[in-house]
């Protein structure tokens, strides 16, 4: 028996294709006819506010190891060395720290990204603003590290 799913994705939404669990395609904006083998296929849609625009999914470090062709194209992927620590702004605001061998995952979309790197090698050194900005978020224990850290 043939089942017909009809998903709508808005402007500002992107969807995830999966049939039998396994990933297809993103969705972009527009009505999308879906056909499977019903009960044999299972197909699963699963839909994502742009508004937001980090990615937060169980297996989003999986999606784009597994499928490099969505970088760049959907997502942009902030990754840190076990020495980096990088500040991310969206839209000029200082919204994420990301730590030391960490990977956050961002939708392209119409905002602005903008990711700022440092190296936290021997002697971690902010300046003056960087360093109010990563108080301000309080995100991660700087003293975890387990370096100096100089302001």
């Amino acid at each position: 028996m043939w089942g017909i799913k009809t998903v709508i994705v808005s402007e500002h939404e992107r969807a995830l294709l999966f049939r039998d669990g396994d990933f297809v395609r993103v969705l972009m904006p527009g009505r999308h006819r879906l056909v499977s083998l019903w009960p044999l296929q299972r197909v699963e849609v699963e839909v994502f506010d742009l508004t937001s625009p980090e990615f937060e999914h169980e297996r989003g470090d999986f999606l784009v190891r597994a499928h490099p062709e969505l970088r760049g194209v959907h997502f942009d992927v902030v990754e840190t060395s076990e020495r980096e620590v990088a500040v991310v702004r969206i839209d000029g605001q200082v919204k994420h720290v990301v730590e030391p061998a960490d990977r956050r995952i961002f939708w392209r979309s119409v905002h602005q990204l903008d990711v700022e790197r440092f190296d936290i090698g021997t002697e971690f050194a902010l300046g003056a603003e960087a360093a109010s900005l990563v108080r301000q978020l309080s995100i991660f224990d700087l003293k975890a590290l387990g370096r100096s850290i100089l302001f």
